[in-house]
């Protein structure tokens, strides 16, 4: 099993787990804190001296749910609707602005969602994610710009910050293994990551593919298919001749 493999595996599961999360104990715990509300209110009408309590409850309730899916979207970030992916760079740099106090934007340059599946949308968010926590931790970076252009046959995502830009031993990819992944991601899509220094300093991490091999199937879905496809072809048998039919 090579590292694609592993990345991809890895995906799928926090995919379910964030998915678990949120449909499962999100909506247990969204249920209790509507039973509570129906206790609290009876409590109310009865002048109950307890209605401290439960206000005090809920608001732990409320608080677990509100972690429960942040747990979800760290897990499951990109949505299967048709902008998923922008949707998710949009939060992603709203988060960090408001966990830095650095400004970080985003910005889609591009009329139409592109027609990326869930697999390759997650990829590319988690470059620009490793991207934007390289800025804020190793390049001291004030300002940070998130870029994603759709083309007509090419996608190219773009991390820009004006930090103290790539060290030599990052340009030759021994860095260490979030670089190495990032890489690894960029190919799973079947484009390419490049490292380059800014027009007016700083750094620029940016990330290319071509549409039609960004849809392909990721490769445990391609294999889980071939599968499928040879056990289709050890089943089917030539059909036997019907009973009382002549033997030529």
């Amino acid at each position: 099993m090579d590292a694609s493999e592993i990345i991809e595996i890895a995906q799928r599961e926090q995919q379910r787990i964030g998915s678990d999360l949120h449909d499962g104990l999100g909506q247990d715990l969204t249920g209790i804190a509507l039973l509570l509300r129906a206790v609290g209110a009876q409590l109310r009408k009865e002048h109950s001296g307890a209605c401290h309590d439960i206000e005090h409850v809920i608001g732990l309730v409320n608080a677990a749910i509100e972690n429960t899916r942040a747990l979800a979207r760290g897990l499951s970030p990109v949505g299967s609707e048709p902008h998923g992916l922008a949707i998710a760079l949009q939060a992603l740099a709203a988060r960090a602005t408001e966990r830095y106090g650095v400004p970080v934007t985003f910005e889609e340059r591009t009329r139409r969602p592109a027609p990326l599946d869930q697999q390759s949308a997650t990829h590319l968010y988690r470059i620009a994610q490793e991207a934007l926590t390289n800025a804020m931790r190793h390049a001291d970076a004030t300002r940070v710009r998130i870029v994603l252009t759709c083309a007509a046959s090419e996608l190219q995502l773009k991390v820009c910050d004006n930090g103290r830009g790539f060290p030599r031993r990052v340009r030759t990819r021994t860095a260490g293994l979030g670089l190495t992944i990032m890489h690894r991601r960029a190919q799973m899509c079947g484009g390419s990551l490049s490292l380059e220094d800014g027009a007016s300093g700083g750094a620029v991490v940016s990330c290319s593919c071509r549409l039609q091999s960004a849809r392909l199937q990721s490769a445990g879905e391609r294999g889980g298919v071939a599968l499928a496809a040879r056990e289709k072809r050890k089943t089917v048998r030539r059909r036997p001749p019907p009973r009382g039919a002549r033997k030529r």
